[in-house]
């Protein structure tokens, strides 16, 4: 959960507008907001390597309407 008092939980719906170099920026009801690139580090437990996983804190989803008429 990025921030719960604005809205951005796990399971939170938003459109994206724009990807620029760091940041992508979401609509999420009526409302702009930027999210940064999440980097996580641990280092493998058979090698003396550390490593740097940068990602976006987003997931794809998809949606379907059916009309039952």
């Amino acid at each position: 959960n990025l921030s719960v008092e604005k809205g951005l939980a796990r399971n939170a719906r938003v459109c994206i507008t724009s990807v620029v170099e760091g940041l992508v920026q979401i609509l999420q009801t009526e409302e702009i907001r930027c999210l940064p690139r999440i980097t996580f580090t641990f280092n493998l437990a058979s090698s003396s390597w550390t490593v740097n996983r940068k990602q976006f804190p987003l997931r794809p989803a998809y949606a379907t309407t059916f009309n039952g008429s």
